[in-house]
């Protein structure tokens, strides 16, 4: 998937051809619509963190990633439209804990980035541990790493984190294994 959005990157910028982007965003707005997960993300994020006076569209064009902040723009770029019931301040910060916790993140996941999880919320558990899978996404996780129960069952019943039982992920192949032309983006707009 990833190579497929850098091929359509690509395109756009080097021979001016946006329809491999119209059809990424097309699948995008399906789903989104079929979820509900902006209003639930936004209503959880903006009630925690929200500060009063940022201009987070603004802060977020600047975004110097490759990609650029698009989606966190579509969140938090709507923020202010949004009556804010701010949550309890005693709940806007982390707090120790000691309870046992394994904490399991691909180091290729995006929405969850095992850095963050390594850097903002691991010094808070003094019983944590995370698990970093290589070559593993947020949805490899839930599809391949908790496929076997002996990794959670291991780790609940002795504390143990026991990798063997993951089926690792090779190398990763960034071709797309499909390609869309302008024929077949024009034809998928008709269709929807």
């Amino acid at each position: 998937m990833v190579g497929m959005v850098a091929k359509a990157y690509f395109k756009a910028a080097n021979k001016g051809d946006y329809s491999l982007l119209y059809a990424m965003q097309k699948f995008v707005d399906i789903g989104i619509k079929s979820t509900g997960a902006i209003g639930e993300m936004s209503a959880k994020g903006f009630s925690a963190d929200y500060q009063e006076g940022v201009d987070y569209r603004k802060t977020l064009k600047g975004n110097a990633t490759v990609l650029g902040g698009n989606i966190s723009i579509g969140y938090w770029g709507i923020a202010s439209a949004f009556k804010i019931k701010m949550i309890p301040e005693e709940y806007r910060k982390p707090r120790m804990s000691s309870t046992e916790t394994l904490v399991i993140s691909g180091d290729l996941d995006v929405s969850t980035p095992s850095d963050y999880a390594r850097d903002e919320l691991m010094p808070f558990l003094k019983n944590g541990e995370q698990l970093i899978l290589r070559n593993m996404s947020h949805e490899d996780i839930i599809t391949e790493a908790l496929k076997s129960p002996d990794l959670l069952s291991k780790y609940f019943d002795a504390g143990i984190v026991d990798k063997s039982s993951i089926i690792a992920i090779g190398t990763i192949d960034f071709k797309p294994k499909m390609k869309f032309g302008k024929v077949k983006i024009f034809v998928m707009g008709v269709v929807m």
